[in-house]
Parts: structure tokens; C-alpha cells; sequence
């Protein structure tokens, strides 16, 4: 991100402040330091699945945290919406109970998965003044690198092991996670927050299980329950702003959806 990042601060001519290196701090902590740490937790007491369907809970918490916190409007329309796409999700999780309840450590596995859903929310919202302030790059670009720096720094006074064995799989691995995961998608994922709000960019968290459900169907040939295939409907019903909200509203709440 850093040569984005600086091309960023001579196009924009942006002043960082003090304040926003506190930001930038928080905001990396919280994502990078706690968030990401406790879906680890999350996947190593439960399982992979269910930590991807708690943290795809976090709209929820982003929706309440933007209100409360920057003060962002919640309409009506994105109330129903949440409340369409959480009953999707809900149902996706149905049709995963047997493998969810297999968990050795369920209820450890749940609450890292919240942990790491609500302050992956606090995280988007605080960023979205950075953002709109001092663009995507930077506010992105800094946030990582002080919560890894953190990170780095805990590590070393921890005694962690920091490296991992060089194989072509393994740096695979690590490219995919760092340059698409941390990179391409988190750009991607700024860019929505700073068009249309962080309560409704964060919507598009519930397409997680139901595209993670598509490909196993796909890919490995994993029937889907017929309460997810209701699911997946529902999210993408929830997502279709445009048609949702002339089929509940009319026209005029649809105008002002746009």
C-alpha cells in the first residue's frame, strides 16, 4: 500500500495531524491487533465456517456504532434491510449446526468470534472520518502499519515465533493474505465506506457466507441445506436497494434510497 499511500499525500497535499496519527493508531490496534487475533481464536477453539458467519454478524454492530458514535443516519429502509440480511445469515447458520455444534470449544469459539466482530466494526467506523479527511491510502496504509508495528513489538516481548518455513506453498499463501485480503480488499472495501457510509458498506459483509456456501457447492460438490438456498435470498434480496425498496416502499422511499 505505501507507494499508493505516498502517491496519495502529494496528489492530495494532505496535512497529517497528531490527532489522526492517534487515529491511524486506534484503528490499526483494533483491526490489526484485536480483531484479526481474536478470529484466529475464534478459528483454532471452533471452526473455520463458524468464525466467517460470526464475523459477517459485524453490520450489526457497525450500523449501531455509526449512530452512536459519528453519528451517521440509520434510515428506516437499512433497519429492514439489516434485519433481512441477518435472518439470511441466521439461516445459513442453521443448515451449518451439525458442524458448528462438533466444535470442541464452542463457546470459546463464539465469543472471539464476537470479539473480533465488534471491534473489526469500531475499527470501520472510526476510519471513516479518516478517510473522508485524508483519503483511502493513507488512512489504510497507516493504520496497518502502526497495528503491526504493534503487533511486532508484543510478539518480541511475548517471545512469539515470527517466521514461518519459506515453502512455494507457504509464501503463496502469505501473498494471497497480505496482497488481495489486506490489500486489493481493504481498498475496495474503504472506498464503498467513503461513497455510501460505513453502516451500508458493511452490509456487504453478509455476502461472505453466502458466497463461501455457493462454492462449496461449486468447487466440492457441498449440498446446500434448502434453508440456505432461503438464506442466500434473502441477503441478496437485502443488497437489491433499488428493487427492495420500491416493492416495500413505492417510489418515493426508492428516490430517497438513491
Amino acid at each position: 500500500m505505501l507507494p499508493f499511500a505516498l502517491r496519495e499525500v502529494r496528489k492530495r497535499k494532505s496535512r497529517i495531524k497528531a490527532q489522526d496519527y492517534l487515529g491511524f493508531a486506534l484503528v490499526g490496534v483494533l483491526n490489526v491487533c484485536i480483531s484479526m487475533l481474536f478470529l484466529q481464536f475464534s478459528i483454532f477453539y471452533g471452526k473455520a465456517n463458524l468464525a466467517a458467519l460470526i464475523v459477517s454478524s459485524n453490520p450489526l454492530f457497525v450500523t449501531i456504532f455509526a449512530a452512536a458514535l459519528i453519528s451517521e443516519t440509520i434510515t428506516k429502509l437499512q433497519i429492514i434491510e439489516l434485519a433481512i440480511g441477518l435472518t439470511g445469515l441466521i439461516l445459513i447458520i442453521l443448515g451449518e449446526s451439525e458442524a458448528i455444534l462438533s466444535s470442541a470449544n464452542l463457546g470459546m469459539a463464539i465469543i472471539f468470534g464476537l470479539i473480533a466482530s465488534t471491534t473489526f466494526a469500531l475499527s470501520t467506523v472510526y476510519s471513516k472520518k479518516l478517510v473522508v479527511q485524508l483519503g483511502n491510502m493513507i488512512t489504510l496504509c497507516s493504520a496497518f502499519f502502526m497495528g503491526s508495528a504493534t503487533l511486532l513489538i508484543f510478539s518480541l516481548l511475548t517471545h512469539k515465533a515470527l517466521f514461518f518455513t519459506p515453502t512455494l506453498k507457504n509464501i503463496g499463501l502469505m501473498l494471497y493474505l497480505g496482497i488481495f485480503v489486506s490489500g486489493i480488499a481493504y481498498i475496495l472495501y474503504f472506498n464503498a465506506m467513503k461513497v455510501i457510509g460505513a453502516a451500508r458498506a458493511s452490509m456487504y459483509f453478509f455476502l461472505k457466507p453466502a458466497f463461501a456456501c455457493t462454492l462449496a457447492w461449486l468447487i466440492h460438490n457441498e449440498m446446500l441445506e434448502s434453508v440456505q438456498l432461503v438464506g442466500i435470498v434473502l441477503i441478496m434480496l437485502s443488497l437489491s436497494r433499488k428493487y427492495f425498496a420500491s416493492l416495500i416502499f413505492g417510489t418515493p422511499e426508492l428516490k430517497a434510497a438513491k
